[in-house]
């Protein structure tokens, strides 16, 4: 179950200023000569569109809060961490004292700032409405110098102001800085032509040494050649010379010789 909040807790708020105005002379809390020194006095002014009557009712702790003007950037507080009634309020440095914290109490008609120092309440001095009456704590009581109305005049939108520092892990994008030494390995293409690659094709020059001594193997083989071509000549005319005389023998004219000689024969048997 949610824990209920108080007034103040509703209130607080690192980006709203209020303006902040007594109930009996209409008058806005500021800071006396809108001074930025520690020990300016606090007053009611005449209602004006500027930072020193502007306030931011800051978050602090145990449901407290601290009331911090835009334009001095100082924070209300009572004089000396006085606790009496009748201390005079002013502005300080923030710091961790009690009299600079305030709780705020919705009341009939406005709100109370009571001092968690003294528990004392934010009230005008002399009960006055004139501008410019000063500020001090009192007991509580039922009156209007105590009582003020709180008044939104500005809202900054804080978280989106913060997003550009939530997207400062740019230092990721750093990882496309250790691709680029990746690239840088380009010098190792340049070591490729090794000085034994070199060597091996230094030794192109002995193979082609090699290639002369194979030539005079591939001359002596075709003179042969050509010498054999000559002598075969003379043996296919060896070859005719004993060949032609049996061309004679197929001619046997001294056989046809005796078939004539056998026709006498014929002719006697005719007679």
């Amino acid at each position: 179950m949610a824990v209920k909040k108080n007034e103040t807790q509703k209130l607080a708020s690192e980006t709203k200023y209020y303006k902040i105005l007594s109930v009996q002379n209409g008058l806005a809390l500021s800071v006396e000569d809108a001074s930025a020194e520690n020990g300016a006095l606090l007053v009611t002014d005449v209602p004006a569109d500027t930072d020193v009557q502007s306030w931011k009712i800051a978050p602090a702790v145990d449901g407290t809060c601290r009331l911090v003007n835009k334009q001095t950037g100082k924070v209300a507080d009572v004089i000396e961490g006085g606790m009496q009634s009748g201390a005079w309020m002013h502005q300080w440095s923030a710091a961790e004292a009690p009299t600079q914290l305030w709780e705020v109490e919705a009341a009939e008609g406005g709100y109370r700032f009571v001092s968690r120092a003294s528990g004392k309440c934010m009230d005008i001095v002399g009960l006055s409405k004139a501008a410019g009456a000063h500020v001090q704590i009192w007991d509580a009581a039922d009156g209007d110098n105590q009582l003020f109305k709180i008044e939104l005049v500005e809202e900054i939108p804080a978280p989106q102001a913060e997003k550009p520092a939530a997207k400062k892990p740019a230092p990721k994008k750093q990882p496309a800085a250790k691709k680029a030494p990746a690239k840088e390995e380009a010098p190792k293409a340049a070591v490729k032509p090794e000085a034994p690659k070199a060597a091996a094709k230094a030794e192109a020059p002995k193979a082609a040494e090699k290639a002369p001594k194979a030539e005079p193997a591939k001359a002596m083989q075709k003179e042969p050649a050509k010498t054999v071509v000559k002598h075969e000549a003379p043996k296919t005319t060896l070859a005719a010379a004993k060949e032609a005389p049996k061309a004679p023998a197929k001619h046997e004219a001294p056989k046809a010789a005796p078939a004539a000689a056998k026709k006498p024969e014929t002719d006697k048997h005719k007679k």
